[in-house]
């Protein structure tokens, strides 16, 4: 690959939305990348010079990256796949004794976590985010949009927030056009003067095309989940700079429109703006005295359990997923808690409405059924980006029988 080619391909990888996203992000995915971008370079070392230990090296740095993020499997399946297609025993041999590394350090960690390795116990700590909710395998028509769009966002960041700050100012929407602009005047001309290099299909190139394969039809299963697909940028840059020949002028001003846009765009507006009221209700439950008699119903439950996990809070409050549950089991769990004498607040009332993954993915039924038996006392609220979030205090009606506000 030519020197000028090296920089915009370089350059393209890191300006795309799935790895800036990620690596400014509290997330586990850019150093299992790198993990395994040496793993394929160890096995393109070892298969094309022939260096001495390259395919024992390519499968312990692919076996690593598992041990960093399970995700990264489907890269480590791809290598083993072009080791196998040699089929030379001692390669073989090389590439798959440090994979050993990585059941060993599963049952330890499921010994050390139920003091037991019995195979349910094991499958269930694998598949740990399967058992609770935080991920599911399903397809549908949303899923197959949301996979499009995740797919985009490799790239681009695209989110229902950039209608609210292209109405804020014309600034935005100058930066927003002219990075458009010298993408697409960078890419038209990339497309136009790209010339397929027909002896790159002798090489093996095509692990990478297959790693790049099987994530994107992970990520269709899981939902259309943008993380299960951070690496395509890699992937994809690897593949194409192997099979196309493309101008280095072209290709180093797509990747700078790329980058401004997803700067513009991305970076700047998350860095300086309050995008939802998340903060708001992680605040309320720091400063709840009593957290474990406490109930919070959220649009969002993951998102704030993650935080909780994060900040390592010991007393958590009963937290209930507005869109886990129809309206009558809600109101159901809302009447026993305040009998119960919890203290029970919500922030789905009155919500800003925002094309979000979650928005498209999941259900969330009109909330004006639930709260008719309530009623509810606005306790605080965030002006954000997006709109106006609000924590309200849920309470019994006046003629109930239930409990009191305390």
């Amino acid at each position: 690959m030519k020197e000028p080619n090296r920089v915009g391909w370089i350059l393209l990888v890191a300006g795309s939305w799935g790895i800036m996203r990620f690596a400014t992000d509290n997330e586990t995915y850019i150093v299992p990348i790198f993990f395994s971008l040496l793993g394929g370079f160890f096995f393109l070392r070892g298969t094309e010079r022939s260096g001495k230990g390259s395919i024992f090296w390519s499968g312990f740095f692919s076996a690593f990256a598992i041990l960093l993020h399970q995700v990264m499997i489907f890269w480590w399946i791809a290598i083993a796949t072009g080791v196998i297609v040699r089929n030379r025993k001692r390669e073989i041999f090389q590439f798959f004794c440090p994979a050993l590394t990585v059941p060993a350090a599963y049952l330890i960690a499921v010994w050390l976590e139920y003091g037991s390795i019995r195979v349910p116990v094991i499958v269930k700590f694998g598949l740990s985010d399967y058992y609770n909710g935080a991920a599911k395998l399903e397809f549908n028509g949303r899923v197959l949009l949301m996979w499009l769009l995740s797919l985009f966002r490799s790239f681009f960041q695209a989110h229902g927030y950039m209608f609210n700050l292209f109405s804020q100012s014309w600034t935005w929407v100058i930066a927003g056009i002219s990075a458009v602009m010298l993408t697409g005047y960078g890419l038209t001309n990339a497309i136009k003067n790209g010339k397929i290099q027909s002896s790159a299909f002798k090489r093996p190139v095509w692990i990478f095309a297959l790693a790049a394969l099987l994530h994107i039809f992970f990520a269709l299963l899981s939902g259309g989940n943008a993380e299960f697909m951070a690496m395509l940028p890699a992937l994809l840059a690897i593949v194409l700079s192997v099979i196309i020949d493309i101008n280095p002028k072209a290709l180093v001003i797509t990747a700078l429109g790329m980058l401004a846009w997803n700067i513009t765009i991305g970076l700047i507006p998350l860095k300086y703006y309050t995008l939802d009221g998340s903060s708001m209700v992680v605040n309320s439950i720091l400063a709840n005295p009593q957290p474990s008699k406490s109930a919070y119903l959220l649009h969002s439950e993951q998102r704030i359990k993650n935080e909780l996990e994060y900040r390592q809070i010991s007393q958590k409050p009963v937290l209930l997923g507005r869109a886990r549950y129809n309206t009558q089991q809600l109101t159901d769990s809302l009447e026993v808690l305040l009998e119960e004498g919890f203290a029970v607040y919500t922030d789905d009332y009155l919500r800003p409405q925002t094309v979000s993954r979650e928005y498209i993915v999941e259900d969330h039924p009109a909330s004006d059924d639930l709260w008719a038996p309530f009623r509810l006392i606005p306790c605080d609220s965030v002006v954000t980006l997006t709109g106006t979030y609000s924590l309200y205090r849920v309470l019994p009606p006046v003629a109930s029988s239930l409990h009191p506000e305390r």
